[in-house]
C-alpha cells in the first residue's frame, strides 16, 4: 500500500520550486561569480525534481514485510521488528530495538491516513 502526500503539501512544494526557479533565473542575468550562477541554476532544478519525486514515489510504502519512508535518505524498517508505536503531536513514532521512524500525519491524505491507521492497528504491537 502506498500512502500519498496531501495535495496541498505537493502544491506548496511546486509553488516554492517555481518561485525558486524564477528568482534563480532573475539573478542569473546579473554580473556575478561563476559558482553563484551555477547554484542559481542547479538548486532550483533540484527543488523541481524533488516535487516530481514526491509526486511519483508517494510518502510511505507499506508492504507485508516492510515499512518504508520514501525520502532522499529513505528510512526502512521491518514490520516484525517494530516493538512500540507512539502517537504524539500528529506523528506516529515507530520504535524498534535500534531505530526510530517518525511518520508525519499532517502531510498524508485523509483516505490514506485511514488506511494507515487500519494497517497499524491490525498489528499486535504496544501503543503508547
Amino acid at each position: 500500500m502506498k500512502i500519498a502526500f496531501r495535495k496541498s503539501h505537493l502544491n506548496k512544494q511546486l509553488f516554492y520550486a517555481v518561485l525558486f526557479t524564477l528568482t534563480g533565473s532573475l539573478t542569473f542575468n546579473s554580473e556575478q561569480h561563476l559558482w553563484h550562477a551555477l547554484f542559481s541554476i542547479i538548486l532550483p532544478l533540484l527543488s523541481v525534481a524533488k516535487y516530481f519525486l514526491m509526486k511519483h514515489y508517494k510518502y510511505l510504502t507499506v508492504d507485508k514485510d516492510h515499512l518504508k519512508i520514501n525520502d532522499i535518505v529513505g528510512k526502512q524498517v521491518k514490520i516484525s521488528e517494530i516493538n512500540q508505536i507512539e502517537k504524539y503531536a500528529g506523528k506516529y513514532i515507530l520504535k524498534t530495538n535500534g531505530k526510530k521512524i517518525s511518520i508525519d500525519t499532517h502531510i498524508i491524505e485523509k483516505k490514506a491516513l485511514i488506511e494507515l491507521n487500519i494497517a497499524l492497528e491490525s498489528l499486535s504491537i504496544e501503543w503508547v
